[in-house]
């Protein structure tokens, strides 16, 4: 645990100019949600970017790449605080059925 008010505020300003944005002031724990509320946060104005993606010549819609989910998991929980984390998040969401491989093929990871 940090003590150091200055260097918190410090962290917090890095966090916010970042490249994951991290929101200031966001209390919202991924722990204490359901699949539903994850869902519907991922679709919300400043969600996750659901859109059509392709790879490999084919088209995939309402789609989004991995460490899109993992940018967007760090900057919008509390409790997510490193990519490792949100990547066993991303894991345990998948495995919960929240969403799936395009193709089935592998599970979730940041990439």
């Amino acid at each position: 645990m940090v003590f150091d008010d200055n260097l918190m505020a410090r962290l917090d300003e890095i966090h916010a100019a970042g490249p994951l944005r991290k929101k200031m002031k966001n209390e919202r724990d991924i722990a204490d949600m359901s699949l539903a509320a994850v869902a519907k946060a991922m679709r919300e104005e400043d969600g996750m970017v659901i859109k059509e993606h392709r790879w490999q010549r084919e088209k995939y819609p309402d789609s989004f790449l991995g460490f899109e989910f993992v940018n967007w998991l760090v900057r919008e929980f509390q409790d997510v605080s490193t990519r490792d984390q949100a990547t066993e998040w991303g894991v345990r969401l998948q495995e919960q059925g929240l969403f799936e491989h395009s193709t089935g093929r592998h599970g979730f990871f940041d990439g």
